[in-house]
């Protein structure tokens, strides 16, 4: 009895002490953003402080402005201060900048996201549409799109937005850029699927990550989307309702997938395609790797071969 409570009590020591180590290190790589030169927003939603880190060219906006939201369990820091598989993220936004675009990277709530039994689902995007309940997240990127990239958008610069995410974030993309289709010039997925045909049970438990509780589960096929052929299915009867498209012209996308992708089969990728095109958005072609060897980790985050034709895809609508 002696052991198993001794065994407990150092894994709950060992949690508290990897949640101190991260809150420090989220800490140090913010300041260290700011001294590179990113600047610090913080705006009150609904009762709740968002916060947001953001640079732009010395001049003007060349080819508008980027929102890049991060992945599950990761923080806005991570587009400007991060190593290893991280570093990849920095390097597209100093890409990016250089290039003409301001980047304007967004930080996620914690347990702002709740499960359908109202779990917490831990240092998450609130991804997925659900019915009954506001989402805090779209409001928070709702006011950065109409107010906070407005007011800071020097004289002269491109209007466009884009928008960007990996993995917990890429969903959220995909669920901000169709509720605001009006206002989005193009979009860009990493590492994602569908948000719309997708649930989570935040009840699981992770040792691993105890910031980023739960499993996502497609509603078609009832499979976590991390196993093969999770999303496939002949009809997609179980989608929540779509918003409808308000834009004149709808926003274009683009997917960023490894077929080795651990975390979000391809086949979730694949449904997110079909789902969109078939709503009305304008499909630009994935972007796909196929490495050798088997299914990774690493293989589901951001990858340094995806900037170049990233930034690539969101330069062309400048160029029309």
């Amino acid at each position: 009895m002696f052991r198993i409570y001794s065994f407990f009590l150092g894994l709950i020591i060992s949690i508290l002490f990897l949640l101190n180590f991260a809150a420090a290190q989220n800490l140090n790589n913010e300041n260290k953003c700011i001294e590179k030169g990113w600047q610090k927003i913080s705006v009150n939603i609904n009762s709740l402080e968002r916060n947001i880190l953001w640079k732009g060219p010395e001049d003007y906006w060349k080819n508008g402005a980027i929102i890049a939201l991060h992945g599950g369990g990761g923080t806005y820091s991570n587009y400007c201060s991060a190593r290893l598989l991280a570093k990849p993220m920095v390097e597209f936004s100093e890409l990016a900048i250089k290039e003409g675009f301001a980047i304007f990277s967004l930080d996620s709530g914690n347990d702002l996201m709740l499960d359908e039994n109202e779990n917490p689902c831990g240092k998450r995007w609130d991804c997925l549409a659900q019915k009954g309940r506001d989402n805090l997240d779209l409001d928070f990127i709702e006011k950065v799109i109409t107010d906070i990239i407005p007011d800071l958008r020097p004289l002269n610069s491109v209007e466009n937005i884009f928008m960007t995410g990996i993995s917990n974030g890429g969903f959220m993309t995909i669920l901000a850029a169709t509720h605001f289709n009006h206002a989005i010039t193009a979009f860009a997925i990493i590492s994602a699927g569908d948000p719309y045909g997708t649930h989570m049970d935040c009840s699981v438990e992770s040792l691993l990550r105890p910031s980023t509780p739960g499993v996502f589960i497609d509603n078609e096929t009832g499979e976590i989307i991390s196993k093969d052929d999770a999303c496939w299915a002949i009809t997609y009867l179980y989608e929540e309702k779509w918003p409808e498209i308000t834009a004149t012209e709808p926003p274009s996308f683009k997917q960023f997938h490894n077929e080795g992708d651990i975390g979000v089969n391809i086949s979730c990728m694949k449904k997110a395609q079909a789902l969109l095109s078939q709503h009305g958005y304008k499909d630009d072609g994935p972007h796909i790797l196929n490495d050798s060897g088997p299914k990774k980790v690493w293989k589901h985050f951001w990858l340094r071969r995806y900037n170049r034709p990233l930034i690539d895809f969101f330069t062309k609508f400048t160029e029309k």
